[in-house]
């Protein structure tokens, strides 16, 4: 994203919690209710929810390509409105989520507001989250209106983050040494210096990992390639832990899964592969920051 004249990089950091999206839709309430709360529906246009939304339970919303939403704080009433929290991944920040349904007045049609809150999200991340609601409301429209499936096949990055109760620069101290990255990140090496190969035998497979063209760019973000022999390209990702409220977050991004094969369905399944082993990565860098201020 492009910063404009009138818009400071202060602003971009500035908090946004709160996106809205707003659509209007040519058919009965009920129609729409039915899409965003009943399983089968959902599954035409957004992803696999499973159970249904029912209060005092928890659901998941699966893509099929490694990213989901752990679904919690269920509440229901129909049928006007549904809300819930999810995090990404299981693991991300928590987000709240309401759906409201208005029926119009004198006219057939309804409205659908899309509300996602989460105090902490930058001016530009909630510009970025407003695209993405977009692209899913357009999913939605198609669905209602033509009846289409409408679900995108599978997403071409990862990206995954988790809340860490420290500074950037404490927490690098303990995440980013030398002997302290195998205990949370065993398929990457980061210990190599800028434009060294170092290659690493991931524990669920018999190929070796390839950890290439590592450039630190600060003390809390660096960048580098993965690659498998048996792909034909390297896939590119980042390290970063950045202020978050009171805390941090340790993110990944990690790109280029449609170079990797000539075969999409090679593609798919290890950019499948490699957000499972992003999860547990997280996971296990909160646990060992969590066990290093225990001792503290």
């Amino acid at each position: 994203m492009t910063v404009s004249n009138t818009q400071s990089m202060a602003e971009l950091k500035a908090p946004r919690s709160t996106v809205a999206i707003v659509r209007a839709f040519g058919v009965p309430a009920d129609s729409v209710w039915q899409a965003i709360t009943e399983p089968a529906s959902v599954g035409c246009w957004f992803g696999d929810l499973t159970p249904a939304l029912t209060p005092g339970s928890t659901a998941r919303l699966d893509f099929g390509d490694g990213d989901f939403f752990s679904i919690a704080d269920i509440q229901v009433e129909a049928p006007h409105q549904v809300s819930y929290t999810w995090r990404f991944l299981g693991i991300g920040p928590i987000n709240h989520i309401t759906w409201r349904v208005v029926p119009r007045e004198g006219e057939l049609g309804c409205v659908l507001t899309i509300t996602d809150i989460e105090p902490g999200r930058t001016y530009e991340e909630a510009v970025n989250l407003r695209e993405g609601w977009g692209d899913f409301a357009y999913r939605l429209e198609q669905y209602v209106h033509h009846k289409q499936y409408a679900r995108y096949d599978w997403r071409r990055d990862i990206d995954a983050s988790i809340e860490l109760a420290d500074q950037p620069e404490q927490l690098a101290q303990t995440l980013f040494r030398s002997d302290q990255q195998a205990a949370w990140l065993a398929f990457v090496d980061l210990n190599a210096a800028a434009g060294d190969t170092a290659t690493l035998r991931d524990p669920d497979h018999e190929d070796a990992i390839e950890t290439t063209d590592l450039d630190w760019l600060s003390p809390t973000r660096v960048r580098f390639n993965l690659r498998r022999p048996t792909w034909l390209q390297a896939t590119t990702c980042e390290l970063e832990i950045k202020s978050y409220r009171d805390g941090s977050l340790l993110t990944v991004s990690h790109g280029g899964w449609e170079h990797i094969s000539e075969n999409g369905d090679v593609q798919r399944m290890e950019r499948k592969r490699f957000c499972t082993a992003w999860i547990n990565a997280l996971q296990q860098a909160r646990e060992l920051v969590a066990a290093q201020y225990a001792q503290a």
